[in-house]
């Protein structure tokens, strides 16, 4: 089957943001392609900032692919890519830079970035992933450690509409947990 990815952006003429959002259950019949593929003409900029992707080991291998051509720059930070097997992949296909920073993914392939530091690949402790719920718990290490300053930063609200910077620093991920370290809030 010549499927299409399940979301296919492009940026044409103005770049994109792509920032606090959830990705779950996204898949095509095309294992040529990932669920999920953005792409960037020449001399745009992207950002895909705090976002979570969930996906199915079942689905094809590469959960998000980053394409761009020519002078274009992509730029991703605070991000999961994950599943319950931690094997999602995020694939590059960039022909000049690509950023990743703060992150936590399952795998990469494609070519290499640019730039890369301070990516992880550890479970990130959702709420309960098998019913949909890709909040942080309040013991993941994933509280606190993302960067504030990363691109055009995290925005004011996560992805359910909450605050986006609640204690000691932004969280990685679309979620920003609430309740801290004890049940009532408090510290």
């Amino acid at each position: 089957a010549n499927a299409p990815p399940a979301i296919w952006m492009a940026g044409r003429g103005g770049g994109m943001v792509v920032r606090n959002n959830l990705f779950a259950g996204n898949q095509t019949v095309n294992t040529s392609h990932a669920a999920i593929s953005l792409q960037l003409s020449s001399d745009e900029s992207g950002y895909f900032i705090n976002n979570t992707v969930f996906h199915r080991p079942s689905s094809n291998a590469r959960a998000i692919a980053f394409l761009s051509y020519d002078d274009a720059l992509w730029l991703m930070g605070n991000n999961i890519v994950w599943n319950e097997q931690g094997t999602a992949a995020l694939h590059l296909d960039v022909e000049n830079d690509a950023i990743l920073i703060h992150n936590v993914l399952g795998a990469r392939t494609g070519v290499a970035p640019s730039v890369e530091h301070d990516n992880l690949r550890i479970d990130p402790r959702f709420v309960d992933s098998s019913l949909g719920n890709y909040r942080l718990r309040a013991d993941s290490p994933l509280i606190d450690m993302g960067d504030g300053e990363a691109g055009p930063g995290p925005g004011s609200a996560d992805a359910a509409g909450r605050p986006r910077v609640v204690g000691g620093g932004v969280d990685i991920g679309a979620f920003e947990e609430q309740t801290g370290v004890f049940g009532d809030g408090f510290e």
